[in-house]
């Protein structure tokens, strides 16, 4: 089978020694379908006209497949990596260890497909569909990887109805700029000199929403600059001393992290889908940031420096507000 014409978007090809790497981060060999699929297109996001798998239980039918996991990234940054983001994102879902998640979909993580390897009422190689929310289920959709490509359908905007995203269009921007605040983000707020630093915030975050909610999970100078500015605001509380406790990933809990500033914040009313962001993303920014010395350690923790930040503030200060997706 050819995998490129599924592919509005494809990630990076990988080589038989890319392979092998990722191979042997995830301690699995792949399924021979799955490993030409990365091969060829190293995964990527899904064409409109062939996303849709039929069969799925009831309240998810017509849900869109978004993207495959294979290698490196997308040229848009979608980070899309079986070794680092699939690994990350099965831990942060807790996703049984038996099988290996293979691709989103427009619910993000709360309805994704996986591979089975070991467990024992499915096949080896099949792939089903789970739903990570509590009680949530799986259900075998295709007998392989090759099987699951043949059966996609093209996304009918009709069934949008009884999607689970229904009525969730425009939410990203609307809690953007009106969704509450955590309270150890206000706080945070509140304890930087910066008066107008709320709006600021809202003003950074507002390139990273889409329809549904606000979304870090690639490698993009807006998501830089939004980081920078959350943990300067972090720092006047907390500052941390590694990218795993600034997460709230470390066994040495602090707060504020950024699971507390804004796992919850951003949210309008009767908004489902919540800030996400990945493991990579954030560590790949801390490492840039220290190694360019814009972020220094201290006793207390690393600190960002202000003349950076106040170049970054009086930036954002010049720009037209995004108001709309």
């Amino acid at each position: 089978m050819t995998f490129s014409k599924f592919f509005s978007e494809p990630a990076e090809p990988a080589d038989d020694a890319r392979l092998a790497e990722i191979e042997h981060a995830i301690g699995r060999a792949l399924p021979d379908d799955y490993r030409a699929l990365i091969k060829e297109t190293g995964g990527g996001t899904l064409k409109l006209d062939k996303c849709v798998m039929p069969g799925l239980p009831e309240g998810v039918g017509g849900l869109a497949t978004d993207d495959i996991f294979g290698n490196g990234s997308t040229s848009t940054g979608r980070a899309l990596d079986l070794a680092t983001d699939a690994t990350y994102l099965m831990e942060e879902w807790e996703i049984p260890a038996e099988v290996l998640l293979f691709a989103t979909t427009e619910d993000g993580m709360h309805n994704c497909f996986v591979i089975n390897y070991d467990h024992p009422d499915y096949p080896t190689g099949a792939v089903l569909h789970l739903n990570t929310d509590p009680g949530g289920t799986m259900t075998q959709v295709a007998d392989s990887v090759t099987d699951f490509f043949t059966k996609l359908e093209p996304y009918n905007r009709d069934d949008e109805e009884d999607s689970p995203s229904a009525g969730q269009e425009g939410m990203g921007i609307k809690g953007v700029w009106h969704g509450k605040l955590s309270d150890d983000l206000t706080r945070a707020i509140a304890a930087t000199p910066t008066p107008d630093m709320e709006y600021l915030l809202r003003k950074a975050a507002a390139p990273l929403a889409n329809s549904f909610n606000l979304n870090m999970m690639h490698n993009s100078n807006e998501g830089r600059r939004f980081q920078d500015l959350l943990y300067w605001v972090a720092q006047h509380v907390q500052p941390h001393p590694d990218p795993l406790t600034y997460m709230g990933l470390s066994t040495t809990i602090l707060t504020p992290n950024m699971y507390t500033l804004i796992g919850r914040s951003f949210l309008a009313d009767g908004q489902k889908y919540g800030f996400i962001w990945n493991q990579p993303t954030v560590e790949w920014w801390w490492k840039i940031r220290v190694e360019y010395n814009i972020m220094t350690e201290t006793p207390a923790g690393y600190i960002i420096d202000e003349d950076y930040i106040n170049t970054i503030i009086d930036n954002l200060r010049e720009e037209d507000p995004i108001t709309e997706v």
